[in-house]
């Protein structure tokens, strides 16, 4: 009975370690996905591409660009209403980018 509870807690005690091992190698995975997507930069449009938006993959966001038509062709609420069409378009290629880098630790995950 003795040796059979000892062999049963090294057949636990192996399978933690195992577990133990998977989950650091998956931390250093995402670390360096992180530290990757945070040189990545990003691009967003608004729909007729007269404003562009850069950011970083740590969603911080670097330059605005406005064809400078735009500010002689639209009011204040329009050419707002295309910023923040740029902003949120950059988002969402930020978020894809994000899930598309992750895809991998997530698929194995299940």
């Amino acid at each position: 009975m003795e040796t059979e509870t000892h062999y049963e807690m090294e057949r636990l005690r192996a399978e933690l370690d195992g577990t133990l091992h998977r989950v650091r190698e998956n931390n250093a995975r995402i670390a360096a996905l992180q530290r990757e997507l945070e040189q990545t930069r990003i691009t967003g449009y608004a729909p007729n591409g007269e404003v562009v938006t850069l950011l970083t993959g740590a969603g911080e966001f670097t330059e605005i660009r406005i064809d400078p038509d735009v500010l002689r062709r639209y009011d204040a609420a329009t050419v707002g209403t295309l910023v923040t069409a740029a902003v949120n378009d950059g988002l969402r290629r930020l978020t894809a980018a994000n899930e598309a880098a992750f895809a991998p630790l997530l698929d194995g995950a299940a």
